[in-house]
């Protein structure tokens, strides 16, 4: 999947579409999508892949519509990819991005352990 904008808010709108579209189908796709804009160089880009991945990747997740239908996705190597941009958002002056992180955070670490 790919997008063709160099607005912001668009490619953030083309996010949310994704992480919020019918997860049970093509799983991968969705999630190769969400993990390339992990590293994406506009802060709200990478955050906003974050957050859509939390969601959709809890390992707890009994909703069709949420759950990743593809037992080759290690959800927990995802969350190990997730981690550090949650630690980056974790001191963040912005207080929604400063507690999604914390929660993230403090929740791996608790199944993790």
């Amino acid at each position: 999947m790919e997008y063709e904008t160099k607005n912001t808010k668009e490619k953030i709108k083309i996010i949310h579409a994704i992480g919020r579209s019918n997860f049970s189908e093509r799983s991968r796709d969705k999630l190769d999508f969400l993990l390339k804009n992990l590293n994406s160089n506009e802060k709200e880009i990478r955050f906003t892949s974050m957050c859509e991945l939390i969601s959709n990747t809890r390992l707890d997740e009994t909703n069709i519509w949420n759950k990743v239908n593809d037992d080759s996705i290690n959800l927990e190597e995802i969350h190990q990819l997730i981690l550090p941009i949650a630690k980056e958002f974790e001191n963040s002056q912005d207080d929604f991005f400063r507690n999604i992180s914390k929660n993230f955070i403090e929740n791996t670490t608790n199944y993790s352990l």
